[in-house]
């Protein structure tokens, strides 16, 4: 039998509450004497009494005895006592009571309690009361409650904690529900639930929960549309280059002689085909963490090394590219070499692509903070301010750089790989132009291998 998670918590609250009640009732009986609470209301009855009798006479024992309960007035007797028997207040063998005489000189427990009281009429009464009786009728009432507890009072705590049990189980089980709800529906593709609203107002650990089940949803939404978009680009991407294909096999159809030139543009085009699929398969690996593989190197070696493959480019553009890095210290980076080396030639590239004659590539790499920063900055037009974050998309070419070649790919591959090795990556313009690209990355310290 399956039980749901608000009947388990109902029946928890509910036992825990019938026994914290219980458990603090019993400590109260046991630290309470009931005995002498007995005794107290005995002496108080038999007090007022004698009080009444002593001043106003029968009639107004009378009024007194009508508030006690109906029982209570069975257990007293009063009667005038025979003047033959008794010699007005000295008689020895009936001392007159005082009223005022306190609990403490009954300290003795008796089974009948006999008083003498003179009346205003002159009248000298007797006043019995049987202890006895109401000792033993109160013990007969307390030996049916359950620790001591009257049944209404056994009822109401019942039904009290029955009430609180079950709107801290519908409490509880209520926001479980939406979140359960929430799980379903994202499973069915639905990626517009949001839980937060629904629950802030709790403002404890379950509204945290609620807020991090958004976050993730929107992280999914956000991944799934990347993704879609991805696809849309990627096949946009293939289309051309394939069209391009089938125009020249066409004009090759159509004419004989154009056979060398259409060999030739097809030759291009598969391999800007192989170009393309290559740094999307890249751009796809980075994401899987078998894909970093373990190795140390030299990071200001690596660098070093790029800038030397390009500054054989960057001289047929007359195009200085300067490095400053001091070597005497050891820069020693843990990741994937070749994939950081793709990551900082894609930005060396690409600073070189917007660099016109004449002007220069500043590369410098200093450590800031346990961390190596890595600063490549260009003295190209820049971008617009707006479209900084831009230029980090898959298929992210700016439009105002009039530059079209290239697909978009090379600073997404960049990030991603700078993020693989639990780094950052920011790109500004810099105050005196030119685009500046900061990448920072985490020391290893080798004698903490």
């Amino acid at each position: 039998m399956r039980l749901s998670l608000f009947w388990k918590i109902l029946i928890g609250f509910w036992v825990a509450f019938i026994l914290a009640v219980q458990m603090l009732w019993v400590v109260v009986a046991v630290h309470h004497d009931e005995a002498d609470e007995v005794e107290r209301q005995i002496n108080w009855r038999i007090s007022s009494a004698i009080d009444a009798l002593r001043h106003g006479g029968p009639r107004e024992l009378e009024l007194i005895l009508r508030t006690w309960p109906p029982q209570q007035t069975d257990y007293i007797k009063v009667e005038a006592v025979d003047e033959s028997k008794v010699n007005a207040l000295n008689n020895p063998y009936f001392p007159i009571s005082d009223p005022k005489r306190s609990y403490e000189s009954r300290k003795e427990k008796q089974s009948v309690y006999n008083e003498y009281v003179m009346a205003p009429d002159n009248i000298l009464y007797h006043l019995q009361y049987d202890a006895d009786k109401v000792r033993s009728e109160y013990l007969s009432l307390t030996d049916r409650y359950l620790f001591n507890i009257h049944e209404p009072l056994m009822f109401l705590g019942l039904f009290g904690g029955f009430i609180f049990s079950s709107f801290m189980a519908w409490n509880l089980a209520r926001p479980l529900k939406f979140i359960r709800q929430g799980f379903a529906r994202v499973a069915q593709g639905d990626l517009s639930v949001r839980l937060f609203p629904k629950l802030k107002r709790r403002k404890d650990e379950i509204t945290d929960v609620a807020r991090d089940f958004d976050h993730m949803v929107g992280r999914i939404d956000q991944l799934s549309s990347a993704r879609e978009q991805l696809l849309h680009d990627i096949s946009h991407e293939l289309r051309t280059p394939l069209a391009r294909i089938r125009i020249a096999l066409g004009l090759a159809q159509q004419k004989s002689e154009n056979i060398p030139q259409t060999l030739s543009r097809i030759e291009r085009e598969t391999e800007r085909l192989d170009s393309l699929i290559a740094e999307v398969l890249t751009l796809a690996r980075i994401d899987n963490d078998a894909f970093l593989e373990e190795q140390f190197f030299d990071i200001g070696l690596l660098l070093q090394a790029i800038v030397e493959d390009v500054r054989y480019e960057s001289a047929q553009r007359d195009v200085q590219i300067h490095f400053n890095h001091d070597d005497k210290k050891e820069c020693t980076a843990r990741g994937n070499a070749e994939l950081l080396h793709r990551a900082f030639e894609n930005i060396l590239r690409n600073a070189l692509k917007f660099s016109t004659t004449g002007k220069s590539i500043y590369v410098s790499l200093t450590i800031e903070n346990d961390r190596f920063v890595i600063v490549i900055r260009d003295e190209g037009p820049g971008v617009d301010e707006d479209k900084l974050d831009f230029i980090f998309e898959a298929f992210g070419r700016v439009p105002s750089s009039g530059i079209k070649d290239g697909y978009g790919l090379g600073l997404s591959i960049t990030k991603k790989a700078v993020l693989a090795h639990n780094g950052e990556i920011r790109a500004t313009n810099h105050p005196e132009g030119g685009l500046s690209i900061r990448v920072t990355l985490p020391i290893w310290e080798v004698n903490h291998s």
